[in-house]
């Protein structure tokens, strides 16, 4: 009966993904970093026949060093294979404290997500270049389970490489709740 259940949980956590290909989540997580303290990060994804617009917002919660990273994201479904989603996309980038610093913004989103089980792995990789002068490479390698409909619980390894600053120090786990269709 347990496994019965597990499985309807898995078909009914993103149904209209699954059946029309609309996807549309936003998730908060809270980030323990490495130097900077405590992190929020913030995302949303709205997405339909292999098109999505992704944003993200990470901010530190030290009064000290309010260091901010967000980025707006058009990607492309490039994989054939149904579990598996590759996405690679551009867009633009944003780091700064009291001012913010732009450019542009490469990166890749790869899931596998198994039909009829809960469990989720996803990577994400890329590369910015703010302000002409800074290269900034963003990544993180986590997992998502949702054990409840339109509901994710996610643990993701997150950071920063690169020669800027203001994010030495940023990487670190985090914990969060996504929701979506």
């Amino acid at each position: 009966m347990a496994s019965l259940a597990l499985l309807l949980t898995a078909a009914a956590a993103e149904p209209a993904h699954a059946l029309l290909g609309v996807d549309a989540r936003a998730g908060a997580a809270l980030q323990a970093t490495g130097g900077q303290g405590p992190a929020l990060n913030a995302q949303a994804n709205v997405g339909m026949f292999g098109w999505s617009a992704r944003g993200h917002y990470w901010q530190t919660l030290t009064a000290a060093t309010q260091t901010r990273w967000m980025t707006a994201v058009v990607c492309k479904n490039v994989s054939p294979i149904p579990m598996i989603d590759v996405s690679p996309g551009l867009g633009l980038a944003g780091l700064g404290q009291a001012d913010t610093t732009f450019g542009p913004v490469g990166l890749v989103h790869a899931s596998f997500s198994p039909f009829l089980v809960p469990i989720s792995v996803e990577a994400t990789a890329g590369a910015s270049w703010l302000g002409g002068t800074r290269l900034v490479l963003p990544y993180s390698l986590g997992a998502k389970v949702s054990l409840f409909p339109f509901t994710g619980f996610t643990l993701r390894y997150r950071g920063f490489e690169g020669n800027h600053a203001l994010l030495q120090g940023a990487n670190g786990p985090e914990l969060g709740v996504e929701i979506g269709i």
